[in-house]
């Protein structure tokens, strides 16, 4: 499976759909990479005792030491990666708007107009919950698919 070019098609999808964030908060972990740790054997130094004929230093095994390290991610892990920020964006929020609107329905409020700026984004009714629970249906089995992804 080619989950490179999977990953750009899918980010392309993003891009031209106005879910530009979602790639670009991903790409952003991708140059972070992941941290590792990994352990190097360490050595210690002891003189000896009759200085006389010291001839140097004798070296010993010591104790390993820890250290951090940054690695790139797989293809696969990027593809992932980017199907967790679909989830937590996409998903997690209309999750968010489904509270925040049952919240205010049952408030006996007729409707909620989300805005950005100046311009009407969406004007929400009771119909359009059944929309929302359908999609928040989707959500589970998208996060089935992701968990068999890992």
């Amino acid at each position: 499976m080619d989950y490179k070019l999977i990953y750009n098609q899918l980010a392309q999808i993003l891009r031209e759909n106005g879910l530009v964030w979602i790639v670009d908060q991903v790409q952003e972990a991708i140059k972070e990479g992941k941290l590792t740790v990994e352990e190097a054997p360490t050595f210690r130094s002891e003189y000896s005792k009759n200085v006389l004929f010291d001839v140097g230093r004798k070296f010993r095994k010591g104790a390993k030491a820890k250290f951090i390290k940054r690695i790139d991610y797989t293809d696969k892990e990027k593809l992932v990666l980017l199907l967790n920020g679909i989830y937590k964006g996409i998903f997690d929020a209309m999750l968010i708007e489904k509270t925040i609107i049952e919240k205010f329905l049952n408030e006996k409020l007729i409707a909620i107009k989300f805005y950005d700026g100046d311009e009407v984004i969406k004007k929400i009714r009771r119909e359009p919950l059944s929309n929302v629970n359908n999609l928040l249906d989707k959500r589970e089995k998208f996060r089935k698919i992701l968990e068999g992804l890992r």
